[in-house]
């Protein structure tokens, strides 16, 4: 299985004739990640170079920049870096000083040359790139990499100068200065103990002579069609040209084997077709989830979110509708689709991961003893049972590096909890669409299915067969055979009841928590304060002269 793709950039990922990225490998790029396949870049670029190209803002997991001197995470924090000797730094500098060629120094925050000629021009503008500032030597500045524009034998000579470097040609007057110690290959390897990957499990997409390396060493090497002749020999295949929908092609070839593929069933082909041209799941369903997503500003660009999955139907339609709007691509973010397990026993455990692979949802699972904790009591259950599940996916979220987690709490659920703190709890307290949590710094909760009503997502489920978890937990184990009673299964049959002589009582209870008059209530709590309407009452009769 590939479990990650890394794509050099200059003629792989963006056209050299175009300077652009082509729409067909940014879709096919989105595609994959949201199906669990991980992508890097690989590239001699600096990150100040990359941040001027026109990347869309596609949320990358990882950066092998300045030919493996400096790797960075997703959030552009240094993994791993490879300096240059001081010996080294010292003859560089005696080059650049000398301008006989034309030399780049790269530091880790910035770039410059030392002289700018015709052929530095003409070679930036293949690359869609313009020369960087010409600047005298900053000295006591670590150097990280260079490059130097020259022949091929004056090449040689000036590399015979530092015994510790090497040259890593990008063009016939075009060459990498690096260390002996780093390489492209190099930062792969250290992508590759991060996220625990194996050589076997990697593919690599390149197309200049400084890809050989990485072409020969990943499990499957992908060459562009444009790609040198080295290059190509030393992939596996070769796909088209960058400008004919290369790289988008060239994964296509690999898609059996990618990351998720084996869950890309018959049936999730068809739930994800259905999502976008069946007018009433496209309605009810997608457009609604998007709307409350757009609505209370649940996703902002960047956010790599936990998408909860407990093997209901409610979170797993949730897990569908993510993958469907991760495909618009319309700014970046992240999934996690994250289980659970808090005890299930078999026949739970194989059925929850059957409908996740027959779905094509990429789970990450992790076990808990929640059961059995939540055994020992006869107090409340439910809700210990419940706090303990969110404290553990916050947990587990954060772990994996996650700001936000995701509950598939639905329309009927809001309107459900809203009348059950008025009839069983005496308070009237609505359930948040998405909330800061009180615990873990800097997570937040959200329930993007917060406008699709339970009857839409049950007509979902039995348009394809499909059998979800309940509970599952051990009380309802026990009572699966007996019909069950509980405050929310009463509240649910009195609003069914109500339905019958008032068709809009679903609608009116939800949004009655919108419409609330604080000039009409008793007395309310903010902050964890309570206010009475006496507080203000005197002064607001003789401001507004009400009797």
């Amino acid at each position: 299985m590939i479990k990650a793709i890394f794509l050099d950039v200059d003629g792989t990922l963006i056209s050299h004739t175009k300077g652009d990225i082509p729409a067909s490998a940014l879709k096919t790029l989105a595609e994959i990640q949201a199906r669990g396949t991980l992508v890097f870049l690989a590239t001699g670029r600096h990150r100040v170079a990359l941040e001027k190209l026109p990347l869309h803002d596609f949320p990358f997991d990882g950066y092998v920049t300045l030919t493996g001197h400096i790797c960075y995470d997703r959030e552009w924090h240094i993994l791993s870096e490879v300096p240059f000797s001081p010996d080294d730094t010292q003859e560089l500098e005696r080059v650049f000083r000398e301008k006989k060629h034309a030399v780049v120094v790269i530091h880790e925050d910035c770039q410059y040359i030392n002289t700018v000629n015709e052929s530095v021009e003409r070679l930036m503008a293949a690359v869609s790139s313009k020369p960087p500032e010409v600047e005298e030597w900053h000295t006591g500045e670590t150097v990280y990499n260079a490059a130097l524009y020259a022949d091929p034998e004056d090449a040689e000579k000036v590399i015979a100068r530092m015994p510790g470097c090497r040259l890593s040609a990008w063009h016939t007057m075009g060459y990498d200065i690096i260390s002996k110690e780093a390489g492209k290959v190099q930062g792969i390897r250290k992508m590759m103990e991060k996220f625990g990957l194996r050589r076997e499990e990697i593919a690599v997409f390149g197309d200049g002579d400084n890809d050989v390396e990485m072409l020969s060493f990943a499990g499957i090497g992908v060459a562009m069609g444009n790609g040198t002749e080295r290059a190509r020999e030393a992939a596996d295949f070769v796909t088209a040209s960058v400008d004919d929908d290369g790289l988008a092609r060239g994964i296509e070839r690999l898609r059996p084997l990618l990351a998720g593929a084996e869950e890309k069933t018959d049936l999730a082909e068809r739930v994800e077709k259905e999502l976008r041209e069946n007018r009433h799941f496209h309605e009810k369903l997608f457009s609604r989830f998007a709307k409350a997503v757009t609505t209370y500003e649940m996703i902002s660009p960047g956010d790599r979110i936990a998408v909860c999955i407990s093997g209901g139907k409610d979170s797993m339609l949730m897990a569908k509708l993510f993958q469907e709007l991760k495909r618009h691509n319309k700014f970046p973010f992240e999934l996690t689709f994250l289980v659970m397990d808090p005890g299930y026993n078999r026949n739970n455990r194989e059925l929850l991961e059957r409908n996740a692979k027959d779905l094509g949802v990429p789970v990450t699972v992790f076990e808990s003893d929640i059961f059995d904790v939540v055994d020992g009591t006869d107090r409340n259950p439910c809700y210990l049972c419940a706090r303990m599940r969110r404290g553990n996916l916050y947990a587990k979220a954060k772990e994996l590096g996650c700001n936000k987690i995701a509950l598939g709490h639905h329309f009927d659920d809001v309107i459900e909890t809203t009348l059950m703190g008025m009839l069983w709890s005496g308070q009237l307290q609505a359930m948040m669409p998405k909330l800061h949590s009180q615990n873990f710094e800097g997570m937040e909760l959200i329930r993007p299915m917060y406008f699709v009503r339970e009857e839409d997502i049950e007509k979902w489920r039995d348009h394809y067969g499909l059998l979800f978890l309940q509970c599952a937990c051990h009380f309802t184990e026990e009572a699966a055979a007996h019909p069950t009673t509980s405050k929310r299964l009463e509240t649910k049959m009195l609003i069914r009841e109500l339905r019958k002589t008032n068709p809009g009582v679903e609608a009116n209870i939800f949004n009655s928590m919108s419409h609330v008059a604080l000039d009409a209530v008793l007395a309310w709590q903010t902050g964890g304060v309570t206010h009475s309407f006496l507080e203000n009452y005197d002064e607001k009769g003789r401001k507004d002269g009400s009797v």
